[in-house]
């Protein structure tokens, strides 16, 4: 799908000119913080490619928070003007379908690409919809009327949407059990990590234990350090200057007693539902979320969030769930990881005391070629931020950070690299000539 706009230069601040791959010389050992969806697939993709790989979690079992829901959606995110965040979610998107596909169809996973039916709620959603659909490609999406939306899903609707073909739903905790079950992959359980650390200073290191992770019982040495925590390890967030926040968000599971029909295909609305087999032991057969609950940290389930999952899918599907108050609670609560322009943060880490010293302690109002080009951690990359749509770019995420990491250009083109760069939030307020924000406020 190719719809993203290209720029040739790179602003200084968003440069890779003094990008250095992993040497050929170096160890290729990995600690990856974070045993979730982005973790576990920067994990992956490195032991893919013959690194011996530790993953890091804080907690008792691996794919907690957003990552431990039964079920999410595959599909673009369509905008009438398709802005950077539809071409960045429609890149992402393709990465994902590359890595899905093989293991839906072999089994590997929970989930199905049974088509999804985004259907329009407003007059508003119409409109974007399908002025979206005039830049996609043939055949890629199909308009389809409250009629034939109710015949591809299999319940009553009278909202028309837009059908995607190659939609589906996928279990995100199949994903990264799948992952983390490569052979070179090692995965420690109730590690907090307290720093990362450079061990070696020199401008050529001949030490190939290039970073330390420090824990509260423990310490890992490896030539390179993804952190993929979440939103919830706020103080290495702040380390990283990572303006992340945690968004809590519940998803309501359902019996078969209380659902009338099976859907035929995932369907997203004001929230989205799924049915199929999720492998659980209590029978969930459908689910239905997800709220948005900032800025509540409680981690327990409320019937006032399962009623307002119940009353979305029902505004969009009358016929499909049971009438009625729950008398059973049943569902998943997990915080998202969500960003100041909701785009996901990837890629190297910049060498931020450098970057004080030769961007935010100078004037903001030069032209850009005054400014010298962008310096990095070697080996210290980040993928988090990605928020409620990290099944369209955990994957991208991975692909790209091990590609840089190995010396290859970047999968995106510069308009999206820049859009998900670490340093973009500190550049924006600096070039605005505002105050650089305490993330740990964030």
């Amino acid at each position: 799908m190719n719809t993203t706009t290209q720029s040739s230069v790179a602003r200084p601040w968003f440069s890779l000119e003094n990008h250095q791959p992993i040497a050929a010389w170096q160890s290729k050992t990995a600690v990856v913080v974070g045993g979730g969806l982005a973790g576990a697939t920067v994990a992956y993709r490195l032991a893919q490619m013959g690194w011996k790989v530790t993953v890091l979690e804080m907690q008792g079992a691996v794919s907690q928070q957003a990552s431990g829901n039964l079920a999410g959606a595959i599909h673009p995110l369509v905008t009438a003007d398709w802005n950077l965040r539809s071409q960045f979610y429609a890149k992402g998107l393709e990465s994902t379908l590359r890595w899905l596909q093989p293991w839906w169809k072999n089994g590997n996973i929970r989930g199905a690409q049974n088509g999804l039916m985004q259907l329009a709620m407003s007059a508003t959603m119409v409109k974007r919809l399908q002025a979206g659909l005039e830049v996609m490609p043939e055949n890629f999406a199909i308009w389809q009327t409250p009629q034939q939306a109710s015949e591809q899903m299999g319940t009553l609707t009278k909202y028309g949407g837009l059908y995607f073909p190659q939609g589906g739903w996928v279990q995100p905790k199949s994903v990264v059990e799948n992952c983390l079950s490569h052979d070179y992959i090692d995965v420690k359980l109730h590690q907090t990590v307290e720093d990362v650390q450079l061990l070696n200073m020199g401008a050529n290191p001949k030490n190939d234990q290039a970073w330390r992770v420090l824990t509260a019982t423990s310490h890992y040495d490896a030539s390179v350090v993804v952190v993929a925590t979440g939103a919830l390890d706020a103080r290495l967030n702040a380390k990283l200057q990572l303006p992340v926040r945690p968004v809590k968000g519940q998803v309501s599971h359902f019996g078969k007693s209380e659902i009338n029909s099976a859907l035929k295909t995932t369907v997203t609305h004001e929230g989205y539902s799924v049915c199929g087999d999720f492998g659980q032991a209590s029978q969930v057969v459908a689910i239905s979320g997800a709220t948005f609950e900032a800025p509540n940290m409680t981690n327990h389930l409320s019937f006032a969030s399962q009623q307002h999952n119940k009353t979305l899918a029902t505004k969009a599907l009358p016929n499909w769930l049971q009438s009625g108050d729950s008398e059973c609670l049943a569902g998943n609560v997990g915080f998202r990881p969500t960003t100041p322009d909701h785009l996901p943060i990837f890629g190297e880490v910049p060498d931020w005391g450098w970057m004080a010293a030769s961007y935010l302690q100078k004037n903001p109002s030069h032209a850009e070629h005054f400014y010298p080009k962008q310096r990095y951690q070697q080996g210290l990359y980040v993928s988090n931020g990605h928020g409620a749509r990290g099944l369209m770019s955990a994957f991208l995420a991975a692909d790209d950070i091990v590609n840089s990491l190995t010396g290859g250009a970047s999968l995106l083109p510069e308009t999206l690299r820049h859009a998900v760069h670490p340093a973009r939030f500190a550049i924006r307020q600096w070039r605005k000539g505002l105050p650089q924000k305490n993330h740990h406020d964030q």
